[in-house]
């Protein structure tokens, strides 16, 4: 069945989705801490201190969002969470599609890198996040760091933005639209314009896979499996 949330309610989510980081990392460091403004930073040049505040308005402005949303979901429409995606599904669609959909991001990033090294003649900047990865410790914070990406990151998003941004959408314009527009607003708060088009990618195969299976699960899963090769790959070989 349809959803009972509608599109005022995920405008609402969307505008505390690109406002409230940079509410809290004013609250907790200030405004030079925030992310859009870290990207413009080497990774060398990042301090400790800014990893720190970074990671924390991070967690805490999305841990608030998706606080947010569950509210939205059971107490303003009254919804099981089975609406957002929380569902059972198959083994075999828990391990194949995940599985099959990270293949087809791989394939879409090498194409996407090899057309950008070939018309811009160097590898896109590394985003936000992949910054703070570059510059954490061994410790504690590179475990954090880790936690966060692999795990609570790709849980908090799914369930924002494929859970009820795209539910929404879905309701009102239908799957390729509200896929496309989901996606669109998911690469932009990651906020990284030489990987804006890998991040819709990911953005679209995730919204297929909640359409193809109405659950939220195959697509937390792919996303938690890219993010940590993502992580291994940029904490392994920084520089």
């Amino acid at each position: 069945g349809e959803v009972k949330w509608r599109m005022h309610e995920a405008f609402y989510v969307c505008v505390f989705l690109f406002l409230l980081p940079l509410a809290v990392g004013v609250l907790v460091g200030g405004l030079g801490y925030h992310n859009w403004f870290l990207i413009f930073i080497s990774a060398k040049a990042l301090s400790s201190d800014s990893v720190r505040v970074a990671l924390v308005s991070q967690i805490l402005s999305l841990s608030l969002i998706f606080a947010g949303v569950f509210y939205l979901v059971k107490k303003r429409n009254r919804e099981s969470l089975r609406m957002l995606g929380f569902r059972k599904v198959s083994l075999v669609k828990l391990i194949v599609f995940p599985v099959l959909a990270v293949g087809v991001i791989m394939l879409f990033n090498m194409f996407y890198f090899a057309i950008y090294m070939n018309v811009i003649g160097h590898h896109p900047e590394t985003q936000f996040v992949g910054k703070l990865i570059s510059n954490a410790d061994h410790g504690r914070q590179a475990l954090y760091l880790m936690l966060f990406v692999v795990i609570w990151g790709p849980i908090v998003e799914e369930v924002i933005f494929r859970g009820f941004i795209y539910s929404a959408m879905r309701r009102a314009a239908g799957f390729k639209i509200a896929a496309l527009c989901s996606s669109l607003l998911f690469a932009m708060f990651h906020f990284e314009m030489g990987i804006f088009l890998p991040i819709a990618f990911m953005g679209i195969v995730f919204s297929y896979l909640f359409e193809r299976t109405k659950s939220i699960y195959p697509g937390m899963i792919t996303h938690m499996a890219w993010n940590l090769m993502s992580f291994a790959a940029v904490f392994l070989f920084r520089g």
